[in-house]
């Protein structure tokens, strides 16, 4: 066998393989779980999963306040978990971040309207709610903000550990205290003094965040 009839051997199995692969490629519909039906409105920018199975998530209509909310595992809403709401503001849409707590407990931030202004590079809030979606009274709400109002603080990642509730994100302050993009916060949502994070210039924030 010359290799001409081996080059078109060999081209006539790749193909048959790939064909089968084609066939044997399941319908997208089957692969959705159907029993999973979510009726939520507006985009959701943010969400965290439940031991249980249930979803905290952040929904954001159009025109309108974000909201915190739960879904049962088969997508409906829970009504025993009670809506937080999340003023809207055009310079942070769909910035939220939801981690969940050992205990249960829910971290959450998004955007902070300042003196009745909620369409202005302002500042963005950190809050705990309690597993039913009240608002954790033992949790001091804090807020992160920039020296200047050509940057947009937000936050992008909260982690809660044995050590405390670690927040990184793009800002400057944390209740007017000078911390720059990363903060550590005790159990109670109160900044922890003794650490303090230094970055390098070139892992510094933005110019404008300065």
């Amino acid at each position: 066998m010359n290799s001409i009839t081996h080059l078109i051997a060999a081209t006539i199995c790749l193909l048959s393989i790939i064909a089968n692969s084609f066939a044997q490629t399941p319908d997208v519909e089957s692969l959705l779980d159907s029993s999973f039906t979510p009726n939520v409105e507006g985009m959701v920018s943010a969400f965290a999963v439940q031991p249980d199975d249930k979803l905290v998530i952040v929904t954001q209509p159009e025109n309108s306040d974000s909201f915190v909310t739960r879904l049962n595992p088969n997508g409906t809403i829970d009504p025993s978990f009670r809506v937080y709401a999340i003023p809207r503001n055009t310079a942070f849409i769909y910035s939220s971040v939801v981690t969940l707590q050992a205990d249960g407990k829910i971290l959450i931030t998004g955007p902070e309207c300042l003196n009745g202004v909620c369409e202005a590079f302002s500042a963005a809030f950190i809050a705990r709610l309690n597993a039913d979606g009240t608002v954790d009274a033992t949790f001091q709400r804090g807020l992160i903000s920039a020296k200047t109002n050509e940057c947009r603080p937000f936050v992008s990642v909260i982690a809660s550990t044995e050590q405390g509730i670690y927040v990184a994100g793009t800002f400057t302050e944390f209740n007017g205290v000078n911390r720059n993009a990363v903060v550590r916060l005790n159990r109670d949502g109160t900044l922890d003094p003794t650490f303090e994070y230094h970055l390098t210039p070139k892992l510094a924030a933005p110019a404008a965040c300065k």
